[in-house]
């Protein structure tokens, strides 16, 4: 896992986003037959500038997240649901059902191995796992500025 947090192939991609360096923690979520839809929330709270009323101006990323199920992802073994564009301000949290209304959320349905990546203050929520026996672990990457 270690050497895949510095060779993978999102790495090049962190490097231009976190241009002055970056430190990885790696951890692994799991999610147990029977739970339910997580609330909208943000991993990461906005430490600088947000954007103004049109989107724009916001600071850029102390934070990447990248997700890599170990296990095929599906709607009964749950995924996690991202609000597209909610890292560029704060004022979007409690809003997260928005996110169907405004066509901005994504389901990360994934194949095991493959990944999301996705700014650290971006809205997410992990969603139920109705499966009878599976449990869902999710290698999470956390890439984030030295200064964080």
């Amino acid at each position: 896992v270690r050497l895949l947090s510095h060779d993978a192939p999102w790495v090049r991609f962190i490097d231009v986003m976190l241009p002055n360096g970056w430190n990885v923690a790696v951890s692994v979520v799991y999610s147990y037959p029977g739970a339910k839809n997580q609330e909208w929330h943000a991993d990461g709270r906005h430490l600088d500038r947000e954007c103004d009323f049109e989107g724009c101006g916001a600071a850029p990323p102390y934070g990447i997240c990248v997700f890599m199920p170990l296990i095929d992802l599906n709607y009964d073994v749950g995924f996690t649901q991202f609000f597209l564009k909610s890292h560029k301000t704060s004022k979007l949290i409690g809003f997260g059902e928005a996110s169907h209304i405004l066509n901005a959320s994504y389901d990360g349905i994934l194949n095991a191995g493959q990944s999301v990546l996705y700014d650290y203050r971006l809205l997410h929520r992990g969603m139920a796992n109705n499966s009878a026996d599976v449990v869902r672990p999710v290698l999470q990457f956390l890439y984030t500025a030295p200064s964080y």
